[in-house]
């Protein structure tokens, strides 16, 4: 009855060998911003998941579906969104759902190419005319576009102080995306539970010090919250 954990293996080949072993599907790929291993079995959502250099950055889970829902849900009259941090693509095929046009910023080029391992209608999903994913960093898309939004989801990959993750927790960041935000429009964004106790008031005084309005809502798998920051 002894179960491995296949993230407390600390090589990519006794990861691979772990797959081999349960008759996972795996896949792995390199390009100029970073090293991938993709892993799907069809036993339980955390058998599915990314590692990116190294770093396991996600699995099947609920908040991902919620970070498209929630917001959804609370604006008004939706007709677009931008998501920042493809992932598995859970929250892009999410959003999709409720026929919005839906783009989604990805910094690893070679990470929307496995979205298939994870679900089985991921041709469908990427063919929809609706959705856009655009390889760029999420921070210079935010500074740079013109393009308005009604609704901004962002799921920083942890760790937490990395440099690329940092910056989507930035002031600077969410005063960049108020600024393409539609009137009524809602910043959502993920804070995982990975954090110092005063590394994640300073997060979310990041975002408080540029929205007025803020609901906070608890993981229903209580790894951390959902923030929604609004002008309204």
């Amino acid at each position: 009855d002894f179960k491995v954990d296949p993230t407390k293996f600390k090589t990519i080949k006794e990861k691979i060998s772990y797959y081999e072993s349960q008759g996972w599907n795996w896949k792995i790929m390199e390009d100029e911003a970073a090293s991938i291993l993709a892993f799907a079995g069809d036993k339980s959502p955390s058998d599915k998941g990314l590692i990116i250099d190294g770093v396991q950055t996600t699995t099947l889970t609920i908040q991902t579906k919620l970070l498209a829902h929630l917001p959804l849900f609370l604006h008004k009259n939706p007709e677009n969104m931008l998501i920042i941090a493809f992932g598995m693509g859970t929250t892009y095929r999410s959003a999709l759902v409720h026929d919005i046009y839906v783009d989604a910023v990805e910094l690893v080029p070679s990470v929307p190419k496995t979205f298939a391992m994870f679900y089985k209608d991921g041709s469908e999903v990427l063919n929809n005319p609706k959705g856009k994913i655009i390889i760029n960093d999420g921070r210079n898309y935010i500074s740079l576009t013109d393009k308005k939004y009604d609704i901004i989801a962002i799921d920083p990959p942890p760790p937490i102080n990395a440099a690329g993750t940092t910056v989507l927790y930035s002031q600077e960041f969410y005063e960049d995306a108020r600024k393409i935000l539609n009137p009524g429009g809602i910043v959502a964004a993920w804070f995982w539970y990975g954090a110092s106790e005063d590394d994640f008031k300073m997060l979310f005084a990041s975002m408080r010090n540029v929205f007025p309005h803020i609901l906070v809502a608890v993981s229903p798998d209580g790894r951390g919250v959902f923030f929604f920051g609004s002008e309204d």
